[in-house]
């Protein structure tokens, strides 16, 4: 096993907390660990059985299943259109049915296109 010493400045970590971090590191300043971090304007989007994360624009090009902004395709299972944890309710996918699922459906709120 080999220690590192590394130097980190304006970065957002996705997914984690400093407590994460197991080697020494210095905090450049700027760095933000975000547990719910949006992946700009994309989200999992089912096409043919499989998962890819775009706009939303692109998934309904390409008729797919959106699964709102900032969700990933880790834990989506596309032959069924659904997410792993089964729950249609669980929209952004992250097997928790919450405040989160219902803002994108908000979000989504309207006229279809």
């Amino acid at each position: 096993y080999t220690s590192y010493y590394i130097e980190i400045g304006n970065t957002q970590f996705c997914g984690h907390s400093s407590s994460d971090m197991t080697d020494a590191w210095e905090d450049l300043g700027g760095n933000v660990f975000d547990a719910d971090c949006v992946i700009g304007n994309k989200g999992w989007c089912c096409i043919n059985g499989g998962c890819l994360e775009l706009v939303y624009e692109d998934c309904d090009t390409v008729a797919g299943s959106f699964g709102g902004l900032g969700t990933y395709c880790a834990g989506v299972s596309c032959e069924d259109g659904s997410n792993s944890s089964g729950c249609s309710s669980d929209v952004d996918a992250d097997d928790d049915v919450d405040v989160h699922d219902l803002l994108q459906l908000l979000e989504s709120w309207g006229p279809c296109p």
